[in-house]
């Protein structure tokens, strides 16, 4: 007998819902959105300027590298699943899904009514086979195709079904299939013309691109062929036209928005926040965020592969100092591990190594593992400038380090350098990671062997058997039960340090409506903005 699941069951309410969704177990789900008001005088059919610290350089989702890629593809392009503004699982080219009783395949029926823009052609099962078995090609060097739960083979069943068949049992499968990586692209493109798509739009997405420079602001125009209708049946999306405006310098940004020439800022840095909230005709966002700033130490590479040193360095490690100084106080303390309270499944562990630094306990360990004397690394540490606050922690460590006699230089590693070079290869870094839909991805791809971002060379099977345990478990309470030992490993062994999670920031002009502020910093929902009069 299938097991059918319903899209509503997985909390993954109404054709748009794009406010009201709750999350399914699995899903992050439990923050919620900030949303713009609603005026008395509203205009469809007008424009809308987001301000971005940065321009998209690569438009194939298959290559997404920055934050800003992740916000062009979502308004371009469409995928099976979405993640809403709150995190919850939206329902986007996929219609219904049902798995046979093992949980490992899963069969989606997909909507008839999508339409490539570029192309004029219908979506179908074959598009999304040939976007799914293009990024598992070795060849194409697609960044997140282990994001999407050990996918063994993708079958287009007919014109609008289609069966992932997985390596292992996987619940709730929809919520991985909502990453932007998996944005669907037509076959025939992929086969013709792959290379364009780097340069192009080719999605069925609620907006066209209509005029685009590399790293400049460009254009964007509704899709007159979107398939999605609001909850009184108007054609979405209400605006004509979306302008990305690149504004790289913060203070720039602010005075923007403040002087109307920009009506929405996607990211803003805490810095920013109190000159935000002082400006009448704008409401600042701040809302508890998933996204953090990790140290990642290589398990293989001595002195990290001594737990002891792990714990010293993370007894030594001020949590609250750089929460305060590099956030400025705008997020949570971390417990060194990737999953923060905006997750379900968010287990509240003691802070054992204390919010503050603990000397007393990490020189004796450090003792303890003979390095009483002291040690310079003979590695630096890595630290991308890509976000100032990646330098601004790697200092504090730096700092925090040498109080316990570990001694390391700082390399601020341009960033595509780091993604090629350094990344998941070097032994010591900083960088940036954003919330994934599920607990299980937050944590595999950083943890596991195969995970994109796997540098910790960890080898603790109880860790792996937890938290593969959590993905294929049907129960919520044996999988809340999985995902809080995985947790609770990793904070006590693992080689992995997370100091806090920054509050997911932004502003938006009091004359937009129905704006609804993206938890995990990596979409845009603009299909039901307006703009007063």
């Amino acid at each position: 007998m299938k097991r059918r699941t319903i899209l509503s069951n997985l909390g993954l309410l109404g054709a748009v819902g794009l406010a009201g969704c709750s999350g399914s177990s699995e899903g992050p789900g439990s923050g919620s959105s900030q949303s713009s008001g609603s005026g008395s005088s509203v205009s469809s059919g007008s424009e809308i300027r987001v301000g971005l610290s940065a321009g998209p350089t690569e438009l194939n989702p298959m290559f997404m590298t920055k934050g800003v890629e992740y916000v062009y593809s979502s308004l371009a392009y469409s995928a099976l699943y979405r993640l809403g503004p709150d995190m919850s699982i939206v329902p986007d080219l996929a219609t219904e899904a049902e798995s046979n009783d093992d949980l490992t395949a899963w069969t989606l029926t997909l909507r008839e009514d999508a339409t490539f823009n570029k192309i004029d052609q219908t979506v179908t099962a074959e598009d999304v086979q040939a976007t799914f078995e293009k990024m598992d090609d070795p060849d194409t060097g697609a960044a997140g195709m282990d994001e999407f739960g050990g996918i063994e083979s993708v079958e287009a069943v007919d014109d609008f079904r289609v069966t992932f068949n997985l390596q292992n049992p996987t619940a709730n499968y929809p919520a991985y299939l909502s990453r932007g990586f998996g944005n669907v692209l037509p076959k025939q493109v992929i086969e013709d013309d792959f290379e364009s798509i780097s340069n192009e739009d080719y999605g069925s997405g609620p907006f066209n691109i209509v005029d685009y420079q590399t790293g400049e602001t460009f254009e964007m125009e509704a899709n007159d062929e979107y398939y999605l209708t609001d909850d009184s049946g108007n054609s979405l999306p209400l605006l004509d036209t979306v302008y990305l405006d690149v504004l790289p310098d913060a203070n720039s940004r602010t005075t923007a928005i403040q002087n109307g020439s920009i009506d929405i800022i996607y990211t803003a840095p805490p810095g920013q926040m109190d000159r935000l909230e002082s400006i009448s005709s704008v409401n600042a966002l701040s809302q508890p965020g998933g996204s953090y700033y990790s140290i990642t130490m290589d398990a293989q590479t001595e002195p990290f592969g001594d737990n002891r040193v792990r714990q010293a360095i993370k007894y030594a490690i001020d949590k609250e100092a750089i929460l305060s100084n590099v956030g400025k106080g705008r997020g949570v303390l971390g417990q060194d591990n990737p999953i923060g309270p905006a997750s379900n499944n968010y287990a509240d562990l003691p802070q054992m190594y204390g919010p503050g630094q603990k000397l007393e306990e990490a020189n004796a360990l450090m003792e303890e593992a003979g390095y009483g004397d002291g040690i310079e690394l003979e590695f630096p540490l890595h630290a991308p400038p890509v976000r100032p606050q990646i330098p601004q922690t790697a200092v504090l460590v730096q700092e925090y380090l040498s109080d316990i006699g570990i001694e390391v230089e700082i390399e601020r590693t341009p960033w595509e350098t780091f993604l090629s070079q350094v990344e998941a290869q070097e032994p010591f870094y900083v960088v940036y990671y954003f919330m994934n839909p599920t607990v299980y991805n937050t944590m595999s791809v950083v943890s596991l062997p195969g995970g994109a971002y796997y540098g910790i060379n960890w080898e603790n099977q109880e860790f792996r058997d937890a938290l593969r345990g959590a993905k294929a478990a049907e129960d919520d309470e044996e999988r809340a039960e999985l995902y809080m030992e995985a947790q609770r490993l990793m904070q006590e062994q693992g080689p992995f340090i997370v100091p806090y999670f920054e509050n997911r920031l932004g502003a938006v002009r009091q004359s937009v409506n129905n704006y609804n502020h993206h938890v995990g910093g990596q979409e845009i929902f603009l299909e039901e903005v307006t703009v007063s009069n």
